[in-house]
């Protein structure tokens, strides 16, 4: 059977499928233990309520690993940026807006996002020993919490259908302090590798916008919250470094490990 491709990330294609139903195909070498967590973690989100894609079934297709979900037509708040550049501010004031929103439901029955970031930085192979100790030292002094984390909400994973916004990809879902969410959302508006296939005069324009469009997502979800951006940036090296364990380009891995780097210079 011929699949019509409409989407693709660094972990998984998304493919049409049935009415009203996409197929998400995990690409060769990621582990089926992921997938199926990542199925019953989104199973467990929508008994929240929460505006996102229900997921119907998981299954093996041509030896590899998918999962079905829902269909959500619209367009990406990325796309949207890519379209409108001038309105990139006021995207950035919508996703601290309906971060804020699902910062408010408490969760059980989700892993700790602070046990999974550990976890991640003790497997950083690009890391030395030192640098973990540290940086695990600095996560554990970081308050747990039970508020439902996302973990990977950048513009392209909210879809925006007739004003409404669904928000796609809840694979990290975890419960946790808003602010580990809040660092690890500022970390991709800022930092994370833009998409391969977005056109090269698009990303020129882009970079030139993520640094205020980042800033000012942080300083309107403080402003919402009541949290300090002190209190984000404290999350900052634990979510970078668990990032390197993560499928991005050299160039980024790179980066954070310079600033890893950095900050053990600055702590000796």
């Amino acid at each position: 059977m011929k699949l019509h491709l409409i989407g693709e990330g660094n972990t998984a294609e998304v493919f049409a499928w049935k009415e009203e139903q996409v197929l998400k195909l995990f690409r060769e070498g990621f582990p089926r233990g992921g997938v199926e967590q990542e199925y019953r973690i989104n199973k467990e989100i929508e008994k929240l309520g929460v505006s996102m894609p229900k997921a119907f079934e998981l299954m093996d297709y041509e030896g590899r690993i998918r999962i079905i979900y829902e269909r959500i037509r619209g367009i990406s708040l990325l796309q949207l940026i890519e379209q409108h550049p001038m309105r990139a501010i006021k995207y950035a004031k919508h996703m601290a807006r309906l971060q804020y929103e699902y910062h408010q439901y408490n969760v059980k029955g989700l892993p700790s996002a602070k046990s999974e970031l550990a976890h991640k930085i003790q497997t950083a192979t690009q890391l030395s020993q030192e640098s973990k100790e540290m940086i695990l030292k600095q996560l554990d002094m970081l308050p747990e919490g039970t508020s439902l984390y996302h973990g990977d909400y950048h513009p392209g994973n909210i879809i925006v259908d007739s004003g409404r916004y669904v928000i796609l990809d809840w694979m990290l879902g975890a419960a946790s302090c808003p602010c580990a969410d809040v660092a690890r959302t500022f970390m991709l508006l800022k930092d994370a590798g833009l998409p391969s296939s977005m056109p090269k005069a698009v990303q020129f324009i882009f970079r030139s916008l993520r640094n205020r469009m980042a800033a000012t997502y942080l300083r309107y979800y403080c402003k919402l919250s009541g949290r300090k951006e002190e209190e984000i940036a404290l999350w900052r090296l634990p979510i970078i470094a668990a990032r390197l364990t993560e499928w991005i380009s050299d160039k980024e891995k790179q980066s954070f490990i310079g600033e890893i780097k950095e900050a053990m210079i600055h702590r000796t």
